[in-house]
């Protein structure tokens, strides 16, 4: 049976036996009392609480990732800009050279993209005004700065949004599970329980 089905089709049960006293009735002989139906609705709100809090951990991951996406594409062409202006700047200062991570390729994996970025402009900083001389105003080296720090900040979130989503859905998966085999006892109750009004199996949700 899929989810969706799952889910609506356990509401339904539970409440035509509520409605149902004579349905009941004949099915607790087998088990299948209030007791038992007061689990199949705490399974069922724990299964759609669950399902909220993984879309909306889905919905901040997503939402980190497009914001990530958009600032690191912003920053870096202008940091692939300030680059090109600093290896003139600096050309003949093998210290400064190193300090700016000049040499290696650029890193690509998230991670490292901004460690090496925010490394160059925490660097760049200190030489502002050298900078400023070859094009580069100080408040784009500022201003990259504090979008770097923010990005870090955002990667985090992003990571624990992911992970949180993915504990999420392992719970969600052992609660429908749990729900399932709820539902199937009480199929199986029900078919043993109504054999003789096969038709009231309908108000179950099995078709007859």
């Amino acid at each position: 049976m899929t989810q969706s089905n799952l889910l609506f089709q356990v509401p339904r049960a539970i409440y035509s036996l509520r409605q149902e006293s004579n349905i009941m009735r004949q099915m607790s002989q087998y088990g299948c009392d209030a007791k038992y139906v007061n689990e199949g609705e705490k399974m069922h709100k724990q299964v759609q609480t669950l399902t909220e809090q993984q879309e909306e951990a889905q919905r901040q991951s997503r939402e980190a990732t497009r914001s990530l996406g958009e600032t690191r594409n912003f920053i870096h062409t202008r940091y692939m800009q300030h680059l090109k202006l600093s290896r003139i700047a600096f050309q003949n200062d093998a210290r400064i050279s190193d300090l700016l991570g000049f040499k290696g390729p650029r890193k690509m994996r998230l991670d490292g993209w901004l460690k090496q970025t925010h490394d160059f402009y925490r660097h760049a900083l200190l030489h502002a005004e050298a900078l400023e001389r070859f094009g580069i105003p100080r408040h784009e080296l500022e201003e990259s700065q504090v979008l770097l720090g923010q990005m870090i900040e955002l990667s985090s979130l992003q990571k624990q949004a992911q992970s949180r989503a993915q504990v999420l859905t392992q719970k969600k998966q052992e609660a429908l599970a749990q729900l399932d085999q709820w539902y199937r006892k009480l199929l199986k109750i029900a078919r043993v329980a109504l054999e003789a009004e096969p038709q009231q199996l309908e108000a179950l949700g099995v078709a007859v």
